[in-house]
């Protein structure tokens, strides 16, 4: 009894600055890192099929979120996830991986450049994980294909004895668009069994000289497939327009290569790209021949929503790409200027927007540069909008205005944050109770 009440006639005192120690160190933790999202929408599948990255602040690839983070919302009304699938690279599905078909150009315009584009090849197959699947689809003028193979990185002679396999060199005209063609069936017919994120990686100077298959015919294929095509340009004479529009109604971005060495890091980027997507899907309440335009955003645990305009019947917009910004500080009567990097995979001009920038800062609608000199100290939440004139994207991030002369204390020994305050509360409280239980 009293040992009881020893203790107890302390802690009735000393209890409230504990219990406000507590609650302020929780309230002080840093929030959930903000969160940009990626998506490509194949709204020519029944269910509609979402692909997304998701990355935080530093740019990091973030995997392991689960279907409970994502929040799918069409034309205003949130809507049920009806299959959710984890990367590829963090996945414990067993029929999870990632499938690749590369188109690899073996034409004599290239031939100086040929054994580069290969090893750059067998570096990305390299750099897959056990289980994956690697399909290719040489060509000069005979097109030849290798379906798909599962890869073990402990052994891959026989992929590479493949991606190195030279074609007749007395023939050469470069049917790219057939064997795009080609590579478009392998892609969507298999490897059988197996779920998870394909691809295909075209590697080219782009000029097609014997193609039974016309641009626009490929184009459409692409876009209902839903599949996403990487087109990287190699040699002195790319056709850069055709290559940019294969990327582009693939939902990605064209990207030139002058060397082995720039080709080998493109294709490990595009690795991990592949490797890091979500795939969810949703039951449209939009018929699938239904022509009218549908608004869908993509969430993740509260973080602003990426947006985009579809029809189930035509062709996809897709929402431009806004890269993360990390909370700023800024000093009162200091000139800034910080600059929106965003960009759209079709490569339609984007204009931007801002609200909750503090007094004295304005955003370029047309660059995207926020610039000025802020005039009140403060703490503001700033959300900044990029629209290619149908969808949009939003970005929020917070920014701090800070008297002239002083630091954000973000930095290394000696600062003393809130979080230290805290701390010293909750030890001060502790320590009236063992005061007390001393005198007593």
């Amino acid at each position: 009894m009293y040992l009881s009440r020893l203790v107890r006639e302390p802690l009735a005192k000393a209890w409230p600055i504990i219990l406000f120690s507590l609650l302020l160190s929780i309230s002080l933790m840093p929030a959930v890192t903000e969160a940009a999202v990626d998506m490509r929408v194949n709204a020519q599948a029944d269910p509609v099929e979402v692909h997304a990255t998701v990355t935080d602040a530093d740019g990091n690839f973030v995997t392991d979120l689960n279907e409970a983070d994502f929040q799918i919302v069409e034309n205003g009304t949130s809507m049920p996830i009806t299959s959710f699938r984890q990367p590829a690279i963090t996945s414990e599905q067993d029929d999870v991986a990632l499938s690749v078909v590369f188109v690899i150009d073996n034409s004599g315009s290239l031939d100086a450049l040929n054994r580069q584009v290969e090893d750059s090849v067998v570096s990305f197959v390299r750099n897959m994980q056990l289980g994956d699947y690697v399909g290719l689809v040489k060509f000069r003028t005979e097109i030849v294909t290798t379906d798909f193979t599962m890869v073990d990185p402990s052994n891959t002679t026989a992929i590479e004895e493949a991606i190195y396999q030279q074609l007749n060199p007395d023939e050469s005209t470069s049917p790219i668009f057939d064997a795009m063609m080609e590579a478009l069936t392998m892609a969507e017919n298999g490897p059988v069994g197996v779920n998870g994120p394909k691809a295909i990686v075209l590697l080219s100077d782009g000029y097609d000289h014997y193609s039974d298959t016309e641009l626009p015919e490929l184009l459409g294929a692409i876009d209902s497939s839903g599949i996403p095509v990487f087109t990287i340009g190699f040699g002195s004479n790319v056709e850069t327009d055709t290559m940019t529009q294969i990327a582009q109604e693939g939902g990605t971005d064209y990207v030139a290569a002058d060397d082995g060495q720039a080709l080998e890091a493109v294709q490990l980027e595009m690795a991990k790209l592949l490797q890091n997507g979500y795939l969810l899907t949703y039951q449209s309440a939009v018929a699938p021949d239904e022509c009218s335009a549908v608004e869908l955003s993509l969430s993740v645990t509260g973080q602003p929503s990426q947006e985009t305009t579809f029809d189930r019947c035509g062709s996809n917009n897709f929402a431009p790409h806004i890269q993360t910004v990390k909370q700023k500080s800024f000093e009162l009567g200091e000139p800034v200027s910080l600059a929106i990097d965003a960009s759209d995979p079709e490569g339609d001009p984007l204009e931007f927007s801002a609200e909750g920038l503090p007094p004295g800062l304005s955003i370029n609608t047309r660059t995207g540069v926020i610039s000025g000199t802020p005039t009140t100290v403060g703490n503001y939440d700033v959300q900044v909008a990029v629209t290619d004139g149908q969808a949009t994207s939003r970005i929020a991030f917070t920014t701090d205005i800070l008297e002239a002369g002083t630091t954000s204390g973000s930095g290394g020994g000696g600062s003393f944050g809130p979080s230290g305050l805290a701390l010293l509360l909750l030890l001060w409280g502790l320590s009236i109770v063992a005061t007390r239980k001393r005198s007593v």
